[in-house]
């Protein structure tokens, strides 16, 4: 079957899910200033309003409102380039001007937000904006601002959700002063959005459900992925083999009726999984986890070499000739840390495993500790490279190769995570005397003198190389903003190591509104998985509740959008293979 994929393009005009206002009238509710209802084209195109004679094609509030107050949900969260208005138009019998327009609104303040929780004024000293008076007569262009031109009002590609438009309810202020029966009245006859330029998100929800499970593999997170492959994995054009790495996993079952967990589910450190070929086929994927691979009550590899009680979180990796090298964290149990958070990272392993014809040999893994935190420096920093691994190869499918293998971490940056960048040639990856740390102009070989190229990053990352859209040829840095939290984070840079832009506020994740103590973290790219024109994106979703974790199993495990650009040709619409 094919799942609905709305494509948005820059200049098009964008549908609304969902109107609402303070107060209306009888008869003359909110939703006819999005529903089209009054609106024409003329020969040119243009919109134009009518004036109906008791404004029913309009909204308008009844007699001294206690608040004005009109909020547009766009249903998803877009650049946003203007937005037009027609003020109320109400005209007489006759089809003439008779007195109403002065209800059309005047001084209004616009708001936006991305969630609906969070607002921002539109303007950044929080000032109004004031909107023409509409004339009465039929065919009426957007009035928007009286400013003598007529202008739009320009949010200038700002990602939103939400659209708030408030006015003062004393009549002369919100309004042009119009009454009725000496009661202050307010009104408006249409508004439109128009999209921008730049990326957007939809959900995913066949690849969200190909880790909706209910036997064995029953819930993770990290969902880190790599092609097993060489050139031309990039954009997932026929992969024949992707590995995914995650880090505790829930092994066991889930009732498929009621989403509980059996009472005799665990959890393990860490699994992984196999997929043959680049869709999410439930049917080709096989799940792994326990000593050698054997789907046993253990990990499939424990650092005894750090201590008793250490074990691993996978993490970001790359294949190499005919093996493939994974970052692993290297962790300890924290009883002091709170429910949900009962752990500290000590250090970074990489876990080199042979490829076999099925895959990883995980019967054969090497275990190689990193000495990166040996210094003081380093350890004062709390320095990691874990988080993401680029490769700028001609193996990788690079645009612009240059040789290197780029390795992502993160060191303490005031009460946050702060991005650094590591690099080595792909067959010297295992040689960590040869690894080079960026310190903002060169690459030395001390990491503790590592430059912060973005702030506020999340454990979990990537970067990657575009090719689509706005960011086309330059390298996008996704995270979940300070690392828990709603909101999934953008960066582009020129090089990868950046400068980046500032960061943009993409999305924001819903499943958190369901309450239980859910949290959503730790969202990455994933490029060799995604099709033309799209990057696949995945946040980790859990509960600070053990209750809550096996009363649904199915709130442990990621969910996943696609990003895509309003600039670029729209791409075909995903299968979904169940």
């Amino acid at each position: 079957m094919k799942h609905d994929f709305p494509c948005i393009r820059a200049g098009e005009a964008l549908p609304v899910r969902a109107a609402s206002a303070s107060d209306e009238a009888f008869g003359v509710a909110v939703r006819n200033l999005v529903n089209g209802f009054g609106l024409t084209r003329d020969g040119a195109g243009n919109l134009l309003h009518d004036n109906h004679p008791d404004g029913d094609t309009m909204w308008c509030t009844g007699g001294d409102p206690a608040r004005v107050r009109l909020e547009f949900d766009l249903g998803l969260a877009v650049p946003l380039d203007r937005m037009e208005v027609w003020n109320y138009n109400r005209g007489d019998a006759a089809g003439q001007p008779a007195g109403f327009t002065d209800r059309g609104l005047r001084e209004i303040s616009v708001l936006h937000s991305l969630d609906g929780r969070e607002w921002t004024p539109l303007r950044p000293d929080g000032g109004r904006l004031r909107l023409a008076r509409a004339d009465g007569r039929p065919g009426l262009r957007a009035t928007n601002l009286d400013d003598g031109t007529g202008s739009p009002i320009a949010f200038g590609n700002v990602q939103v959700r939400y659209v708030a438009i408030e006015a003062d309810p004393q009549p002369g202020i919100g309004n042009w002063g119009g009454t009725e029966s000496g009661k202050a009245v307010f009104g408006l006859s249409a508004v439109r959005f128009l999209a921008g330029r730049g990326l957007y998100a939809l959900e995913a929800p066949e690849w969200s459900g190909l880790f909706r499970r209910h036997d064995g593999w029953t819930g993770a997170d990290a969902a880190y992925s790599l092609p097993l492959t060489g050139r031309g994995t990039l954009r997932g054009d026929g992969t024949p083999r992707f590995l995914f790495s995650f880090s505790d996993t829930m092994v066991g079952s889930v009732d498929p009726a009621t989403g509980r967990r059996d009472p005799h589910s665990y959890m393990i450190s860490s699994s992984h999984a196999v997929l043959e070929g680049g869709r999410p086929d439930p049917d080709r994927i096989r799940f792994v986890w326990g000593k050698d691979g054997a789907c046993v009550r253990e990990p499939a590899f424990v650092p005894r070499h750090h201590g008793d009680g250490s074990y691993y979180w996978f993490q970001g990796g790359i294949a190499v000739g005919d093996r493939v090298h994974l970052l692993a964290l290297v962790v300890r149990s924290n009883p002091e840390g709170r429910e949900g958070f009962r752990f500290k990272v000590d250090n970074v392993d990489v876990v080199s495993l042979p490829l076999g014809t099925s895959g990883p040999d995980f019967s054969r893994g090497e275990m190689h500790p990193t000495p990166f935190r040996d210094s003081e420096a380093a350890l004062r920093q709390d320095i990691f490279f874990n988080c993401a691994v680029l490769d700028h190869t001609e193996n990788g499918a690079s645009r612009s190769p240059d040789g290197y293998v780029y390795i992502y971490g993160t060191l303490r940056d005031g009460f946050g995570r702060g991005l650094v960048a590591a690099r080595v040639r792909p067959e010297a990856f295992l040689s960590f005397d040869s690894w080079r740390f960026f310190d903002g102009a060169e690459w030395g070989t001390d990491p503790a003198r590592c430059a912060i190229l973005a702030g506020g990053v999340s454990w979990e990352l990537s970067v990657q190389e575009m090719d689509f859209g706005i960011h086309a040829g330059r390298y996008l840095l996704v995270y979940q903003e300070f690392g828990v939290g709603r909101y999934i984070v953008c960066q582009a840079g020129d090089t990868p190591m950046g400068p980046f832009d500032k960061p943009i506020r993409v999305c924001h994740s819903e499943v958190e509104d369901r309450g239980m103590a859910i949290y959503t973290y730790n969202a990455k790219g994933h490029a060799a998985l995604s099709g033309p024109g799209e990057l696949l994106v995945s946040s980790n979703v859990n509960t600070r509740s053990e209750w809550a974790n096996m009363a649904d199993g199915h709130i442990y495990r990621p969910r996943w959008l696609r990003l895509l650009d309003t600039t670029a040709p729209p791409p075909p619409p995903p299968d979904d293979p169940g």
